[in-house]
């Protein structure tokens, strides 16, 4: 769907150089911003982004691992956005969350 899954280039016992290919670009190139955003700010991508760099990962690798997490949680939100908690995720977004009556 995205193209950020690694795919393997092994024969043998030869193991290959993994990459990541295919996918929809407008897709990949939105979720590659979305991620640059939540490394920096979300609590649960920041602190994968850094583990991935302190066991020196380059950083474009450890960007798409996040890609990838960051896909994986929206994935799971979406069958039943309404009963699923979001905290466990880091995300608080004001527009998922009840409106509640504005008094006068």
């Amino acid at each position: 769907l995205v193209g950020v899954a690694p795919m393997n280039a092994d024969t043998g016992k030869k193991r290959g150089y993994r990459k990541t290919k295919g996918g929809r670009p407008d897709v990949r190139r939105t979720l590659y911003m979305a991620t640059l955003t939540g490394i920096r700010y979300n609590p649960v991508l920041k602190p994968h982004y850094d583990q991935l760099g302190k066991r020196g990962k380059e950083k474009k690798v450890a960007l798409t691992a996040c890609m990838r997490k960051l896909l994986v949680i929206l994935n799971a939100m979406m069958p039943q956005p309404a009963t699923l908690s979001l905290s466990g995720y880091g995300l608080n977004l004001p527009c998922l969350q009840p409106k509640t009556p504005q008094l006068l």
